[in-house]
């Protein structure tokens, strides 16, 4: 299992619904334009870059940051809460 923080920075209100939607299929929402999501297999990861591909245009920022179970282990919020279980995910 691969976990990864996605994050982006879309100018266009229609683009930036469509990448919020698909991520949301795909993961959960941390903050407004920040997700968390959790891949089962490098398939998986290929085919959620592959709808955010189709998405994304000239200009538009999207950064996908990839941690493991041991880092995911060592994050967390400033308040001293642990990383909330994020799912993996399958999209038929």
């Amino acid at each position: 299992m691969r976990y990864y923080l996605i994050c982006y920075d879309i100018e266009d209100d229609r683009r930036r619904n469509r990448v919020a939607a698909c991520l949301k299929r795909w993961g959960r929402r941390v903050q407004y334009s920040v997700f968390e999501v959790a891949c089962k297999n490098r398939r998986d990861y290929d085919r959620l870059c592959g709808e955010l591909g189709g998405i994304r245009e000239e200009g538009d920022s999207v950064r996908i940051y990839c941690f493991d179970q041991n880092t995911r282990k060592q994050s967390g919020e400033l308040d001293g809460a642990p990383m909330r279980h994020c799912p993996a995910v399958v999209v038929l």
